[in-house]
């Protein structure tokens, strides 16, 4: 008996190394509990779970428009709130100032309303994917084609306003340069845009290349 004991703690495991006061032959009659065979049952089903997760195909035109979005995204909630901080702090010192008018708290609540109503972006790409492209491209080309031209017009209608205000000395000489400076940006931002298609319809134009 004695023999055979020296036997079997010649070739000792590392769990027996490792175990104060606990006899060798107890650790070889190791018996697993119920929550030992949970714990196991967890993990089995957790491994089962995540290889069925990578199992399924990814959407190459979901997953290239999530990637074309991701700038965009990131940035838009920071440019919201810099526009609404800008709007409120001019609102401000115009009133502390007696110069507000109509335009600055026109400007205000523009701002406001974009800060309220979209807080998250979104865009028209995202229903984008493999299955649809075929019916959904030209669909999304013609609504962006017609959003860029409506956004010209207007700018275009705005900036005429704006110069016939201008001529007429319908603003003081101190708001005079400024509003020369918004007059030409507006006429900047409608002649690009009649000109130059948007980063979306440009977007829209390689995954028609690619994928189509």
């Amino acid at each position: 008996m004695l023999f055979y004991q020296m036997t079997l703690e010649g070739w000792r495991s590392g769990q027996s190394q490792q175990t104060v006061n606990l006899p060798s032959l107890a650790l070889r009659w190791f018996k697993s509990s119920s929550l030992h065979q949970i714990f196991t049952l967890l993990i089995f089903v957790n491994c089962s779970f995540t290889y069925s997760q990578d199992s399924v195909p990814f959407d190459r035109v979901r997953q290239r428009t999530d990637a074309f979005l991701e700038k965009t995204r990131i940035s838009y909630k920071q440019n919201q709130t810099f526009k609404i901080i800008n709007a409120t702090a001019n609102l401000g010192f115009s009133v502390l100032d007696n110069s507000a008018s109509g335009m600055t708290y026109f400007m205000f609540g523009i701002s406001l309303y974009s800060f309220t109503a979209r807080p998250i972006y979104r865009s028209a790409l995202m229903i984008l994917s493999e299955e649809n492209i075929n019916t959904q491209l030209p669909i999304l080309r013609m609504r962006y084609k017609r959003l860029r031209a409506i956004q010209s017009v207007s700018n275009i209608i705005s900036a005429f306003m704006l110069t016939y205000l201008l001529a007429n000395d319908t603003f003081s000489d101190t708001a005079k340069p400024t509003m020369i400076g918004v007059v030409s940006q507006i006429y900047g931002m409608a002649i690009s845009g009649l000109l130059f298609e948007s980063p979306e319809e440009k977007y829209l134009d390689l995954i028609e290349k690619d994928y189509l």
